[in-house]
């Protein structure tokens, strides 16, 4: 090596390269492996770096353009970007036009499959028996042909707060287990901590207090934020229904309706042209899945 900028700009690229390579390649297998959100965050980091880097090398390298790296870098950044935003809004047109329920109907569980059969789904299990939290019930709905959304559901001692197991199934044939914390003011309001990382885009109602805290994988760092926001509220908290399925349906019911007065579901008589969800509607949905796969955040509206 002689010095020359050039040179060592090959180099460096050709180094960062590889190591991209290796880490795009191992980081989201440790992810699969371990379901870390944090780790999954990283993954996609990695491979818009990998992408990039990727590009800017193959320009110089065989001399393609003669434009500065840092140039070719950054077109490889954008590139990527208007890459993988068409991807996902071909993605969020097809759930549009498609059959699959976006407010699903729920049924009581009794197929026997209510917890998968791994290890670290049962401990989660005997976690909360531990901590004196009695099966309050079990849902599942259909989220597309023979897939199955279940939902295993936990009171605690006081009454005052459910704990939803959600656990949702992946591409890959694994299950993902989500948590959502929920409990019911004297005023009607609900307060609602979660870590679902499926991104909704769609319209709260004003007295569905929703905190979403998609990094956050223990349950009782969970159940501890949930309580603070119980305190900080300062509204009287009142104990939680007895019949979980209409419960769990009416939700589904107000949200669905709440969304479709807020502009976001296309009415009936329309949707054969122009699909379920309104322009507006699928640009929600991009913005939250893109600020939930890079910064692990969601927006709540």
């Amino acid at each position: 090596m002689n010095g020359d900028p050039e040179e060592l700009i090959g180099t460096f690229g050709l180094i960062s390269l590889v190591l991209l390579a290796v880490l795009a390649v191992v980081v989201p297998l440790q992810a699969n492996r371990s379901d870390s959100p944090q780790l999954q965050l990283l993954a996609r980091w990695l491979r818009w770096l990998f992408f990039a880097t990727f590009f800017a090398f193959g320009l110089s390298y065989f001399g393609i353009s003669e434009r500065p790296y840092w140039i070719h870098w950054l077109t490889g950044v954008a590139l990527w970007f208007l890459l993988e935003t068409g991807f996902s809004w071909l993605a969020i047109r097809a759930l549009s036009y498609s059959d699959h329920p976006l407010f699903p109907v729920f049924r009581e569980n009794h197929d026997g499959d209510e917890w998968p059969a791994e290890n670290r789904h049962i401990a989660i299990r005997d976690a909360l028996r531990n901590l004196g939290f009695q099966r309050f019930g079990a849902l599942k709905c259909m989220i597309m042909e023979g897939v199955y959304l279940r939902v295993s559901v936990y009171r605690d001692p006081s009454c005052l707060f459910n704990v939803q197991l959600y656990f949702v199934p992946s591409p890959t044939g694994s299950v993902h287990l989500a948590y959502a914390i929920d409990s019911k003011a004297a005023d009607g309001s609900r307060l609602i901590t979660d870590n679902l990382g499926i991104p909704f885009g769609g319209y709260y109602p004003n007295n569905w207090l929703l905190e979403r805290r998609p990094l956050v994988t223990s349950l009782k760092r969970l159940l501890s934020i949930h309580q603070k926001r119980m305190v900080q509220s300062g509204r009287e908290w009142v104990p939680m229904g007895e019949n979980l399925l209409e419960s769990m349906n009416a939700q589904q019911h107000e949200l669905e309706r709440y969304n479709f007065e807020r502009g976001f579901l296309v009415p009936g008589s329309m949707r054969e042209e122009a699909g379920k969800i309104s322009k507006e509607g699928r640009y929600r949905i991009w913005k939250e899945k893109w600020l939930m796969d890079y910064f692990g955040r969601a927006s709540a509206a």
